[in-house]
């Protein structure tokens, strides 16, 4: 038997091919895999969901808020909106419902104690229906609008441009304002 010292890890894998590659080398099978995981990107990760379910790997969710805080105004608004009246819920509250639709397991972050008290009512919430589920998948599979990628792109740009002229600035973790 094999003694390691290592009997749990995580990775950081955005594509099934990514975790095809790492378990090929992996001596420990990733108990979990963070991803960038929302509306606008869940056809991409459909895929990496179904294949790290076969493994017994948890999904983990980042940045889950994007449709609201960073692109707003983006065709999932909608969908998002009518949820959110029907069960008087907060947009935010319906993304993350969805995130747990998805069986993937949210990570959020706030300063805000009134947020943070949102974020854990959702676990309150009656689940999304079925078609509320294929109404947010169906918008987000459109991508957001031209508005609302030019909105990222003047808060990314800038700090992709830092990056690469060597200030090692980690954009995600950064809080984003207009």
């Amino acid at each position: 038997m094999q003694s390691s010292k290592v009997s749990d890890c995580r990775s950081r894998c955005e594509s099934s091919e990514n975790l095809v590659e790492l378990l090929k080398t992996a001596k420990v099978v990733p108990a979990v895999n963070q991803v960038l995981f929302h509306p606008y990107n869940y056809v991409q990760n459909a895929s990496l969901l179904e294949f790290s379910a076969k493994f017994n790997i948890v999904t983990e969710a980042y940045s889950s808020l994007t449709p609201i805080t960073k692109v707003s105004g983006g065709p999932v608004d909608k969908p998002i909106q009518r949820a959110a009246k029907r069960l008087n819920a907060k947009p935010a509250q319906v993304i993350l419902s969805w995130v747990r639709s998805k069986g993937v397991v949210i990570v959020t972050q706030s300063t805000k104690k009134y947020r943070l008290k949102e974020y854990l009512k959702v676990a309150d919430l009656p689940p999304l229906t079925l078609q509320e589920i294929q109404d947010i998948e169906t918008e987000g599979a459109k991508g957001p609008t031209a508005l609302s990628m030019h909105v990222l792109a003047r808060r990314v740009v800038p700090l992709a441009a830092l990056t690469l002229l060597g200030f090692g600035v980690r954009w995600l973790t950064l809080p984003m304002t207009l």
